[in-house]
């Protein structure tokens, strides 16, 4: 059996469902704060990006996890050749399957109060998971500097923007939405647009990256058609 996968067609429509889902989470939630409910209605809490185990936060875990299988295709492929950046692969496919547990399970959000009571974060760093996030991503970055520009100049672009989008939305936006939050900046509450911008950057920066694992693969002769065996 063999299983074609069109690279383009899947990341034209995996960016149809991301801007949709984020679209009609946005659109309930501005309809319920202009029609003056505080509580979500149960249609708005299976789509708001800002709720925990909905649609919204499904795909992305869908998206994250697909993201780690195929980080963990082409580690496996690397392996076999001897390449030097072999465990670069497996390691990020290891933390891209540990990101979509926390979208599934909110690990991170578990943090938030101790950190906070810790280090008496305010401000940007209202939600204090971003202390901690922050040095482990520099260190993230100068380990896979090597790596990153190792890769062929196309999927080296992809990846760097993708990895720019998913970065901005998670810890730029969050910092934003912290800071509002803290600060209760304004009359206007602009927190659902925060919260949904953030989302959006990270889903579309994650379907950008599983454009440029497909195109990469495609590119690789011996990649391209994976078989899989079962004993």
């Amino acid at each position: 059996m063999k299983i074609e996968i069109p690279v383009r067609k899947l990341t034209e429509w995996l960016a149809i469902i991301t801007v949709a889902l984020n679209g009609i989470g946005f659109t309930g939630r501005a309809v319920e704060h202009y029609l003056g409910y505080k509580e979500h209605s149960q249609f708005v809490r299976l789509f708001h990006v800002a709720d925990e185990a909905n649609m919204t936060s499904f795909f992305s875990s869908l998206l994250l996890l697909f993201s780690a299988i195929l980080l963990a295709l082409i580690a496996r492929w690397k392996s076999g050749l001897g390449d030097p950046f072999k465990r670069h692969w497996a390691i990020l496919s290891g933390i891209f399957f540990y990101i979509c547990l926390d979208e599934a399970c909110a690990i991170h959000e578990i943090t938030i109060k101790p950190l906070r009571s810790l280090f008496g974060a305010t401000g940007f760093f209202y939600y204090s998971w971003v202390i901690i996030a922050i040095p482990l991503l520099i260190l993230l970055a100068v380990m896979y500097f090597r790596f990153v520009f190792s890769l062929p100049p196309k999927t080296r672009l992809i990846v760097i923007v993708a990895g720019s989008l998913f970065v901005s939305g998670a810890l730029g936006f969050e910092m934003l939405g912290g800071y509002y939050q803290d600060k209760k900046v304004g009359n206007l509450d602009i927190y659902p647009f925060l919260i949904t911008i953030e989302e959006l950057l990270e889903n579309v920066g994650i379907v950008v990256f599983i454009y440029g694992l497909t195109s990469y693969m495609k590119s690789l002769p011996n990649l391209k058609e994976i078989l899989i065996e079962f004993e």
